[in-house]
């Protein structure tokens, strides 16, 4: 009896010391990490907590400090079951999530261990290109770069802005941007990386000079300073058709001219376009009108009058018909159109250049008072010039009935001027074809009373229309 008793009590110490020994308890291990880092410089520390299941803290246990499987430390416990672990951050650990592990071998309980990961921001650095100067209103172009300041490798697919505007990174981390020059002077420009989970802000800053649009004088480009025009290459150029004379003087041809010089370079112009008409019935005047290229041969069509062309008005053609130009070369009348209604005015088909054509104006006729210049050959006199003014509008009419309304000037119109051109002083436009004077009797004529036929009349009835004679 005794025996079995021993034997029961050696049994149960034995499942005593098994149970402390073969089934220890199952410790709880909690980590804390933290990064105390700035521009990849600092610590990294985890505070580790080892406890027994009823909470029970266990001390001096030896925990292992892995990171990124690099055992770096083994610390013991204190008292509360509780160590702080830390390190210096490594260069290799910025930029990345690095992994934590933190393990217990285990003694009197079963092992244990606890992994957790951190992420390890890695500064940048913002290279920014400085532009070049630029004129107001350009554009000009700048490169910004994105690099780890660790490793100097590029950045790619990083967002980075640019005044307003942003850009993604490629292969070599730049973005170019495009900037409009709006505002002269020096302008700072700021690049930008917000930062992102695995990298640091940063930024960067230079300056864009903008040149003013303007020339040496001060003037704006596009302005005048008198009657020079500021250009785009910001230089001062004469240019009366932009900013106009001084003076009283008046911008013909590009030149500041006075109003004598000016008619005189009118009249010059005008004369070159003016012809003598000559034929066996006498001598008129022609205005050239039209030039044109038919198969390759040039084309002069001479305005006049009818009756110098066809004095009987039976469509009869005057012969040995020809044309003088103000450099006295001849040109042989090729065709003759005459206008419908007996209207008094023709036209002569030159094939040659023989003068440059006149400027028309024949939309509407001019107004009383305006000045007029009428050139032709009076007398055989070739490139005569008298002036006078529109003194009034004529209801007339032709043999054929037709009604029309002449212009009445006191400009001297003698014999040979028939055919000759009228023109606006001014502008050097033709509003008329002069038709020598009115007879109030017969035989007699009055002084003073100068008749042009309005070149309007081309306008109701087209040349393309009129009759050729032979």
């Amino acid at each position: 009896m005794g025996v079995i008793i021993l034997l029961v009590a050696i049994v149960g110490i034995g499942y005593l010391i098994y149970g402390i020994i073969v089934q220890p308890n199952q410790p709880s291990l909690s980590v804390s990490t933290y990064v105390f880092s700035n521009a990849c410089e600092g610590e990294l520390r985890a505070v580790a907590q080892l406890s027994e299941e009823n909470y029970k803290r266990i001390p001096d246990a030896l925990l292992d400090f892995y990171v990124d499987g690099d055992n770096l430390d083994s610390l013991l416990t204190d008292k509360n079951g509780r160590v702080i672990f830390e390190s210096p951050v490594k260069k290799s650990w910025c930029g990345r999530e690095v992994n934590i592990e933190v393990r217990y071998a285990g003694y009197l309980s079963s092992p244990t261990n606890y992994s957790s990961k951190t992420i390890i921001q890695a500064p940048t650095v913002i290279t920014l290109d400085q532009p070049e100067d630029v004129d107001e209103g350009g554009g000009v172009t700048t490169k910004v770069r994105l690099i780890n300041a660790i490793n100097n490798e590029p950045l790619e697919g990083k967002t980075l802005f640019l005044d307003g505007l942003n850009g993604t990174t490629d292969s070599d981390g730049a973005v170019v941007f495009h900037l409009l020059a709006e505002t002269p002077g020096s302008t700072a420009i700021l690049a930008s990386f917000t930062g992102d989970k695995y990298f640091e802000p940063s930024s960067s800053e230079t300056k864009m000079v903008v040149n003013p649009l303007i020339c040496s004088d001060g003037t704006k480009v596009g302005q005048c300073s008198k009657s020079y025009l500021c250009n785009y290459e910001k230089k001062l150029e004469f240019s009366c058709e932009n900013c106009g004379c001084y003076n009283g003087l008046l911008c013909i041809d590009g030149d500041c001219v006075s109003k004598e010089e000016k008619n005189t370079k009118t009249i010059e112009s005008l004369q070159k376009s003016s012809l003598k008409v000559i034929s066996d019935e006498g001598i008129g005047s022609g205005v050239i009108i039209d030039r044109k290229v038919v198969n390759g041969i040039i084309e002069t069509l001479v305005l006049t009058n009818r009756h110098v062309v066809d004095p009987s008005f039976k469509l009869k053609l005057a012969k040995n018909l020809e044309v003088h130009n103000f450099y006295n070369e001849t040109g042989k009348a090729e065709a003759v159109f005459v206008a419908p209604y007996d209207i008094d005015l023709a036209v002569i088909i030159v094939k040659k250049d023989i003068g440059p054509k006149v400027l028309i104006k024949n939309d509407k006729d001019p107004k009383v008072g305006a000045e007029l210049l009428v050139i032709g050959s009076p007398l055989g006199i070739q490139n005569s010039v008298t002036t006078g003014i529109v003194s009034n509008f004529v209801e007339t009419n032709t043999s054929s009935g037709y009604d029309y309304t002449a212009i009445q000037t006191d400009a001297a119109v003698n014999p040979g001027n028939s055919g000759g051109g009228v023109f606006l002083s001014d502008s050097g436009e033709l509003v008329g074809i002069a038709s020598f004077k009115l007879l109030i009797k017969s035989n007699q004529l009055a002084e003073g009373l100068g008749f042009a036929m309005p070149v309007s009349l081309l306008k109701k009835f087209p040349i393309t229309k009129w009759e050729k004679i032979e």
